[in-house]
């Protein structure tokens, strides 16, 4: 938000639809087994990791129209050294998307950022830079609106959340300050790469043939 790389309007018009799913995601990993949500998240990662590797090098940026200013945003690249100014399209299509998005946080346990940049990025032609801080602005309020569902049937774990919580906070403060000085196709690449390695665990774990 700093850096003016965060579209807040666009988040909590898009944050509607993924708190909605978010809930229901969380009922419905209540009722299907542990495997079921592990192969859920392994094919939505891969999915996404696939999505950010075949995005073409340059970013097609949609100029705001009279119509649209209301969701359009701006920043500053500090990359490219200018103020990069879009708008987003397909904005019913990136509705349903984020419902989809966030019943996958809801069974995963995940923030749905894995989906939600790579669809704000290719299919709403945001840049990929305020698509990755935009979903960090939604993340917080998508997993907290599952998280109730949670406690409720007793699966948070408070000892193990507190550790993790710290280490993740540090590596969300380094990724931020990277997400602003490194080339937007670095940011794919680097995203990719470390989603398909995540996805692949996932499919290993849940094939049996890795217990960690």
């Amino acid at each position: 938000m700093k850096d003016k790389m965060t579209n807040v309007r666009l988040a909590m018009v898009l944050e509607t639809c993924t708190v909605t799913g978010a809930i229901l995601g969380a009922y419905v990993a209540l009722v299907f087994p542990l495997l079921f949500t592990e192969l859920v998240l392994a094919f939505a990662i891969l999915a996404s990791a696939l999505l950010m590797l075949k995005s073409p090098r340059s970013e097609t940026v949609i100029i705001p129209k009279a119509e649209q200013i209301l969701l359009s945003g701006e920043f500053f690249d500090s990359r490219k050294k200018a103020v990069i100014a879009y708008s987003p399209i397909r904005l019913k299509l990136g509705l349903l998307i984020s419902l989809i998005a966030g019943v996958v946080s809801g069974i995963a346990g995940i923030g749905g950022g894995i989906i939600k940049v790579p669809i704000m990025n290719l299919l709403m032609k945001i840049p990929v830079k305020a698509a990755a801080a935009t979903s960090n602005f939604m993340v917080g309020v998508t997993a907290a609106a599952s998280i109730f569902v949670y406690i409720s049937a007793g699966y948070v774990d408070l000892y193990a959340a507190v550790p993790t919580v710290l280490g993740i906070m540090v590596g969300a403060y380094i990724g931020t300050r990277m997400l602003v000085k490194v080339e937007s196709i670095t940011v794919k690449r680097i995203l990719g790469a470390v989603l398909i390695f995540f996805g692949v665990v996932l499919l290993l774990k849940a094939g049996g043939f890795i217990s960690w």
